[in-house]
């Protein structure tokens, strides 16, 4: 159902595999990514080439709490890109005449994000998942460009916090209850 209330956005093309709790192993991975203006071309509306960086790292932890019976999940992405946005307007100098307004704004984003996870085995044929996730999303200097003035520029913070609890009953070989 692409429209549970259990997942925060449309779920069209989401697979789902129930596993055991417990693992046996510890697995991790991490990750960096990297990006700035010498690798991207200059903005044809723009006189010089603006500052731009980006740069997204995290990484994901897994491994048992109790063998065969319990296990945990933690995963902590960080997301910083420094965008800007290219104004071309035409405003009014002292004396009311019109002038060109050609300049870039750096316009910053940050998005932090981490979720753990615990699977916890009741019995045989129940299982128990206890998930938390936190997002918090930062961006400056919203609303800017084209022909907005870096007056309109406005910021915003955003906060989201979820906590769920499942318990995934298994009645028999073709009916799950969630």
């Amino acid at each position: 159902n692409p429209f549970s209330a259990e997942f925060d956005r449309l779920g069209y093309g989401r697979v789902e595999i129930f596993t055991k709790p417990g693992t046996d192993k510890y697995r991790g991975q991490t990750f960096f990514n990297f990006n700035d203006e010498s690798l991207n071309s200059r903005s044809p509306f723009a006189a010089v080439r603006a500052p731009f960086q980006s740069r997204r790292y995290g990484g994901n932890l897994s491994g048992p709490v109790s063998a065969r019976k319990a296990s945990f999940f933690f995963d902590f992405q960080r997301s910083e890109t420094d965008d800007n946005q290219d104004i071309n307007a035409v405003v009014l100098d002292p004396l009311l005449a019109p002038v060109p307004f050609i300049t870039t704004v750096l316009t910053p984003q940050r998005r932090t994000t981490f979720s753990p996870r615990l699977d916890f085995q009741l019995n045989q044929t129940n299982t128990l998942v206890a998930r938390y996730s936190y997002e918090r999303t930062r961006r400056e200097n919203g609303g800017v460009g084209g022909f907005n003035l870096p007056e309109r520029a406005f910021d915003t913070n955003n906060t989201q916090q979820t906590v769920q609890l499942t318990e995934t009953a298994i009645i028999n070989r073709k009916v799950v209850n969630e």
